[in-house]
């Protein structure tokens, strides 16, 4: 019985790395249930950190697979790849949030607190009192 769950646990990781580390699909693949893998990734320190492996060994694949071919797109004028390039990895064109309003507290401020937050406000631009 043991030489079959090994057996199976051997199937599932070959069929993790096939499945470019997609547990849906390694499970569909061998006939066995999702159920099934996660009982085995808490019970089994050895399975769980052969299967972790494996897919966070694939996610990085799959990263720099997309990230070639984002890339590689970008070279070729694809206009879409460029601005969701600029929108999410260039400073100058990201998304900026701007936030305004009050500071509350449950208690008053002491004097040296108030000053400090003054400060930091100050310091990080959020002053009312800008200049």
């Amino acid at each position: 019985m043991a030489h079959d769950k090994e057996k199976k646990q051997k199937e599932i990781l070959e069929a993790l790395v096939k499945s470019t580390g997609n547990v849906s699909v390694a499970c569909a693949k061998t006939g066995i249930s999702r159920a099934t893998f996660y009982v085995w990734k808490n019970e089994d320190e050895k399975f769980n950190k052969e299967a972790s492996t494996i897919t966070e060994d694939q996610k990085r694949k799959m990263d720099d697979f997309a990230d070639g071919l984002l890339k590689q797109h970008i070279k070729e004028g694809n206009v879409t790849c460029l601005i969701f390039y600029l929108k999410t990895r260039h400073l100058d064109y990201r998304m900026k949030l701007a936030l305004e309003g009050e500071i509350k507290t449950s208690r008053k401020l002491t004097d040296d607190e108030k000053a400090l937050l003054k400060k930091a406000l100050e310091h990080g631009g959020l002053s009312k009192n800008k200049g």
